[in-house]
């Protein structure tokens, strides 16, 4: 006959241990995710940091190709000014001679 107090019992020895082992497990499952957040927001930390240095440089570079060109724009602003004013001038030449 069977000793179903003896099956019972070890049923809840078996149980209680696989519990204990689960418990265990997760103990070092939330440590290590502890852990692993910790790394993400150190590399997310990294991360933002050097996006920054990057649109610095990215920045300093556009600025270091660009300066030049908008110095040459200017000198040629310039030089179109003083062409549209002698075209105005040599107009207003033109005009004075047709009147006399």
């Amino acid at each position: 006959m069977p000793d179903y107090r003896r099956d019972m019992y070890k049923q809840l020895v078996e149980q209680t241990e696989k519990s204990e082992r689960l418990e265990r497990v997760n103990r070092e499952l939330r440590a290590d995710n502890r852990w692993l957040r910790t790394e993400v927001n150190a590399l997310n930390q990294r991360l933002e940091n050097l996006s920054v240095s990057l649109d610095t440089r990215i920045e300093a570079a556009i600025n270091k190709a660009t300066k030049p060109l908008e110095e040459m724009i200017k000198q040629k602003d310039l030089e179109l000014e003083k062409a549209q004013q002698e075209i105005l001038r040599l107009l207003a030449a033109r005009d004075k001679d047709s009147e006399n």
